[in-house]
Formats: structure tokens, sequence, C-alpha cells
């Protein structure tokens, strides 16, 4: 586990696992995805490390491929946490739904279902004691892709949407639209961002507008 800004903690993936991000509050908390199973442990120590495993949680899921939610049924059972993901996936997580073709990966002809105990729309704001957390529905790699913006700390959350090097995640798979990540992007490059947390790679620093203008570039490219 690494602070990498207030109130806001890197737990880095390996391999095909993804970041996971923990956003703190006086008395509650957030996890920003869940990774594979086996990260879940080292998850779970951070929450403790930092105290905060007696007070209220919430497993914010960015989308729903195996890579990051994989380890979403250990967190809640072993720290009681909430669950949520964007409406538009919900039914997918909670069917086990074989469009998840990113399980496929990893072997797995068939997901668990996990319940979400709340689906995300845009432009809702979380609360962790006053700390704010707006979502930000991003389709393109997936349907339900959503980036979430710390205000506090102006920091954006992706996922899978954009990373460190303005590469973005792939629009090939089910539900994935490139000309739908492009408008996602746009979105994305009129909010005041300083910091870039990825679902996989290192953490941004610097100018965000001019990495997420890159992204876009890349991205017509290929239309």
């Amino acid at each position: 586990m690494e602070r990498i800004a207030e109130n806001l903690y890197i737990v880095r993936g390996s391999g095909y696992s993804s970041n996971s991000y923990i956003v703190t509050g006086s008395k509650s908390y957030a996890i920003i995805d869940a990774g594979l199973p086996e990260y879940s442990e080292k998850i779970i120590r951070a929450i403790r490390s930092l105290g905060l495993e007696s007070y209220p949680g919430y497993l914010i899921l960015t989308h729903m491929h195996y890579d990051h939610i994989g380890g979403a049924e250990n967190l809640k059972k072993m720290l009681n946490v909430q669950v949520m993901i964007h409406e538009y996936e919900r039914e997918y997580i909670e069917k086990g739904d074989p469009l998840n073709t990113v399980a496929l990966f990893f072997n797995i002809s068939n997901l668990r279902p996990i319940k979400c105990d709340h689906a995300l729309h845009d432009k809702e704001v979380l609360r962790l004691d006053g700390l704010e957390l707006k979502i930000i529905h991003t389709p393109g790699h997936t349907i339900g892709s959503i980036t979430i913006y710390i205000p506090s700390s102006k920091a954006l959350l992706t996922g899978d949407t954009i990373f460190e090097n303005g590469a973005y995640g792939r629009t090939d798979l089910p539900t994935g639209d490139i000309k739908l990540l492009i408008r996602s992007l746009e979105k994305l490059s009129k909010i005041d961002a300083e910091l870039l947390c990825p679902g996989h790679g290192d953490v941004f620093r610097g100018n965000v507008r001019q990495l997420i203008d890159l992204a876009i570039k890349y991205a017509k490219e290929e239309i």
C-alpha cells in the first residue's frame, strides 16, 4: 500500500490483476476495484493497517471485467462492504453473465454472482464524512464503465478508460465501443484534474488534460 494523496492510497495489482485504491474518510472508507481473488488479503491488510476495518466500507467497481471484480466476494465476506457498480452492469455481475469474457483469460467459464447493494448512476455524488466522490459514466471499454473524481485531491480514478501513458482499455470485447470511448474521454478532458489513477500501471501526476487529449488522438485514429 502506498499513499498517493490525502485520503487516497493505492494497492498495486500485478500481472492481470487491477490496481485497487482506498479512499478514507474519518469513519468510513471506499475501495475502488477488487482485483483478482488472490489480492484480497493484501487489500484487507491495508484496510486493517489504516484502522478502518470496524467502519462502514464500500466497494466501488469501475466496470464488470473479472480482473476488477474477482475479489469482490472475498472483500464482501471479510469486510462486509457494500458493493456498487453502474446501473448498466448490475445485471451482469448479479447473474454471473457469460458476456464477461475477460474471465475466459483466467479459465473461468462461469462467474459466481455478486450481489450489488447499490447501482450507481452518472453524476451521483458519494460522501465519506464530507469527502466527495463524484461518479462519471464513461462507457467505451464497457457499457457501464465509470470514472471517479475526487475534487479535494483533483484525482481521477479511471479504471480501464485511460492509462498513465495515454493508452486506453480495449473496445473489442462485448459492450465495448470506440466512439463511446472518445465521447467519454472528451468528457474527462473538461475536468480539473492533476492526478490520474488508472486500473493498471502507474499513477500519473501532471498535465492530465494533455494526457487525455493524447488518448483521444489515438482513439480517433482507430475509426
